[in-house]
């Protein structure tokens, strides 16, 4: 008998997840309004949860851009995504 097990892989956009999310109103209005904003997985906690960061800036103007911002999530493999604010992210760091 021949077991074949297949790594499934899934799919998952971390920014559309990030804003059907409950977080902040002003979180979610600097991500849509922002100049420029990018997001990226900043690193693995373990092997079901990593960090997601969003970061930009709230205005820009003739002398350039203003206001930098930076929002940091946990997104756990089963689908949430929460603040991290309240973690310890030098604790988690390996």
């Amino acid at each position: 008998m021949l077991f074949v097990l297949t790594p499934e892989v899934h799919l998952t956009n971390l920014g559309e997840l990030l804003l059907g999310a409950r977080i902040p109103a002003k979180e979610r209005e600097l991500m849509q309004d922002g100049y420029p904003v990018f997001k990226f997985v900043t690193r693995w906690l373990d092997s079901e949860s990593l960090l997601f960061k969003v970061s930009g800036y709230a205005e820009v103007d003739e002398k350039g851009f203003k206001d930098p911002f930076t929002f940091v999530y946990l997104y756990r493999l089963e689908g949430s995504l929460v603040p991290a604010s309240n973690m310890d992210l030098d604790a988690t760091a390996k």
